[in-house]
């Protein structure tokens, strides 16, 4: 026999050859808006995604009334308290139980849940950009579609998820920058020029875009757009 600690700090007695499997690692993907338990996607409602997000960003020890007022701001206290504790006791059940730590009449995120914004670390110096191997270039692609295609639902709704948004906007902004000077150094001008042209979508003054859009055009034989797109960026900054 042996002794083996387990969840709330209790002790029992369990024979010593049973073995008990680690769980997997809850990952939050603020990227794509998903949730995974190790390698697999985990169904979740949009009002548990939303607690959890809730919960990941701030990192620490919320107390029930903060989570209640984030997430249910027009219900009453007693009923936002109710389907709070059913919402917790809901991602226990598909998460674990230490995804969400209860302490002191609040919540917290699990210490062990891990979120994408966390991990990715994007070094933006343009000479790293003529090194990148083609294994962090498909990462970056991957992470670029993520943050193209994310859907925020009710996220949306919420006043403290626009910080959120605007940060994965940066983000989505940074990777297409790097993916996009990467494919002119590659030699991939037409590449770069979709790139450039999807940030000028949403930004027709972006200077950076507006850079690597004409010299993809240069690089392309396209020299009389090229200094059409030049003179156009100019005359938007003065």
């Amino acid at each position: 026999m042996a002794y083996i600690g387990v969840y709330a700090g209790s002790l029992k007695m369990v024979p010593s050859s049973i073995v008990f499997l680690a769980p997997p690692t809850v990952r939050i993907a603020f990227a794509s808006a998903r949730v995974f338990a190790g390698s697999d996607e985990v169904d979740v409602t949009p009002r548990e995604r939303s607690l959890l997000i809730f919960l990941a960003l701030r990192k620490r020890r919320l107390a029930l009334d903060a989570v209640c007022d984030a997430l249910w701001p027009d219900r009453d206290r007693g009923t936002a308290s109710n389907c709070l504790k059913v919402l917790v006791h809901r991602l226990r059940s598909k998460l674990g139980p230490s995804a969400i730590l209860s302490i002191d009449h609040g919540y917290c995120i699990g210490t062990g849940v891990e979120n994408d914004l966390d991990s990715v670390s994007l070094d933006l110096d343009e000479h790293r950009d003529e090194r990148m191997e083609a294994g962090e270039r498909t990462r970056l692609e991957a992470l670029r579609s993520d943050l193209m295609n994310r859907s925020e639902g009710e996220l949306a709704g919420y006043e403290w998820y626009l910080p959120l948004r605007y940060r994965l906007d940066d983000l989505l902004r940074s990777v297409t920058l790097r993916l996009a000077r990467n494919a002119l150094r590659r030699g991939s001008a037409g590449a770069a020029l979709v790139l450039a042209r999807d940030l000028l979508i949403d930004d027709a003054e972006d200077e950076d875009a507006n850079d690597i859009a004409s010299d993809a055009l240069d690089a392309l034989g396209r020299t009389s757009e090229a200094r059409r797109l030049r003179r156009r960026a100019r005359a938007q900054t003065r």
